[in-house]
C-alpha cells in the first residue's frame, strides 16, 4: 500500500483524506510484526492497541493539520521519550523512565509525529556495531547475520526494512553515517547545533563531539524530518535558526558545476581501508567530474597521529563526563569498549584538553 510512497505522498494523501492515520499506522505495525522479529531493529515497542487509538484521535481531530500528523517514528534509545524507557541497552538503566523529552523529540511530538518506541542502539552508544546485553544485536537488513553497524544501526535497519518511514539517531564518528552505508540509505550528521540539545554536562574545554543526526530512505523524506527537529532553544547555546526550510531547497543539475567535493581517500596510507572499497568510491568521483563536479583530491601533510590523540582526548574525556553524568555505580559493569574510555578518561587534565585544542587548530 505504502511501499512506493515518500513522506511527501504520505503526508499529502493523510490531508487530502485518501487514507486515514490508522490506515498508515496498520501498515507499518504490520511490517514491525512481520520482519522486526528477525531484524532486533526495533525495541520497547509500545501497545500496538494504545498506538492504534492514538491514530483514531488523530483521524477525528478537528485541530490544524501539522506537518507530521500521524506519521510514525521510532526513537533511538538514547534519547528521552516520556512514557518510555530510555535503557541505553544498559542492564545498569534498564529500567529508567526519563521526566522530560529530549529537545528534538519535543519538536517531533508538537509536529505530530507519534513515537511508536525505540530503535536498538550499541550499548551506552558506544561501538561500531549495534549490540547490547539488554536486547541483543541488530541484524543487517539485507543479510541477518551480518552487521547493522552502529550505534545507530536499530535505527538504519528500520528505515531499510520499511518498519518506519525515517529515523533519527546520534553521531561522534559515523554512528548515523556508517549504519545508513550498511543499509543502502541515506545518513546525515548534521552541524553540532543546528538540532537542539540540552547541554547541561558540556564542559567548556571539551569541543561538541556528539550530535543528533538523521537517516531515510531519499534526501526528500529526511528534509520533512529534519525541518521538524532543528532550530534553536535556550536551552542549547550552541543552537541556531535557518533562514529556508530543507524540503524547499531544489538543486538543478547545473547547480552541480558549484559543487567542491574534498577526497582524503585514505589520508595517505595513514588508514587501512579495503582496496575494493577505495575504488567503488574512486569509480563515482569520475562520474561526478563527468557531471562537472569539482572533484579536489587532498593531500593533507598533518601530523596524522597527534589529530588522532587529539581526538581520542576529547573522546574519553568526554565520555567519562557522560559517564559521571548517569551516576553509574560499579564502572566495571559496563561493555570494555566504555570502561577503556572513561579510564582513560579520568586520567586526562586540563593542560591535556588544552594542548589537544592546540592540535586540532593546526588542522
Amino acid at each position: 500500500m505504502l511501499e512506493d510512497q515518500s513522506v511527501e505522498e504520505i503526508i499529502h494523501n493523510i490531508n487530502q483524506r485518501q487514507i486515514s492515520i490508522k490506515e498508515v499506522m496498520e501498515y507499518y505495525l504490520d511490517r514491525i510484526e512481520k520482519f522486526n522479529p528477525d531484524l532486533n531493529a526495533i525495541v520497547l515497542l509500545k501497545d500496538r492497541g494504545d498506538l492504534i487509538k492514538e491514530a483514531i484521535y488523530k483521524d477525528n481531530s478537528t485541530q490544524s493539520e501539522k506537518t507530521l500528523d500521524g506519521i510514525p517514528i521510532a526513537i533511538k534509545d538514547l534519547s528521552d521519550v516520556v512514557g518510555i524507557k530510555t535503557t541505553y541497552g544498559y542492564p545498569g538503566t534498564k529500567d529508567y523512565f526519563p521526566k522530560k523529552n529530549s529537545l528534538f523529540v519535543e519538536r517531533l511530538i508538537k509536529s505530530g509525529a507519534i513515537i511508536i518506541g525505540k530503535t536498538n542502539t550499541a550499548e551506552l552508544g558506544v561501538g561500531g556495531h549495534t549490540i547490547n546485553r539488554l536486547f541483543g544485536p541488530t541484524s543487517n537488513y539485507y543479510d541477518n547475520t551480518k552487521s547493522a553497524a552502529g550505534s545507530s544501526g536499530g535505527a538504519s535497519t528500520a528505515v531499510a526494512a520499511g518498519l518506519i518511514p525515517f529515523a533519527d539517531g546520534t553521531d561522534q564518528m559515523g554512528s548515523c553515517r556508517g549504519p545508513a552505508a550498511y543499509a543502502n540509505i541515506y545518513g546525515y550528521r548534521p552541524t553540532p547545533g543546528l538540532i537542539s540539545v540540552d547541554r547541561g554536562n558540556q564542559l567548556s574545554k571539551i569541543p561538541i563531539l556528539t550530535t543528533p543526526g538523521c537517516l531515510a530512505k531519499s534526501p526528500s523524506d529526511m528534509a520533512f524530518l529534519l525541518d521538524e527537529m532543528i532550530g534553536s532553544d535556550t536551552r542549547d547555546n550552541y543552537s541556531f535558526d535557518l533562514k529556508e526550510l530543507f524540503k524547499n531547497q531544489k538543486i538543478k543539475d547545473e547547480d552541480l558545476t558549484n559543487v567542491k567535493i574534498g577526497w582524503l581517500s585514505n589520508m595517505n596510507n595513514n588508514y587501512k581501508i579495503e582496496t575494493k572499497i577505495l575504488d567503488m568510491c574512486e569509480s563515482q568521483l569520475k562520474k561526478l567530474e563527468n557531471l562537472y563536479v569539482k572533484i579536489e583530491r587532498l593531500k593533507p601533510d598533518f601530523d596524522n597521529e597527534a589529530l588522532w590523540n587529539s581526538w581520542i582526548t576529547f573522546r574519553s574525556k568526554s565520555i567519562y563526563e557522560d559517564t559521571l553524568a548517569m551516576n553509574i555505580k560499579d564502572i566495571n559493569t559496563m561493555t570494555y569498549q566504555a570502561i577503556w574510555e572513561y579510564n582513560h578518561g579520568k586520567n586526562i587534565k586540563n593542560e591535556d584538553l588544552d594542548s589537544a585544542y592546540i592540535q586540532k587548530k593546526k588542522v
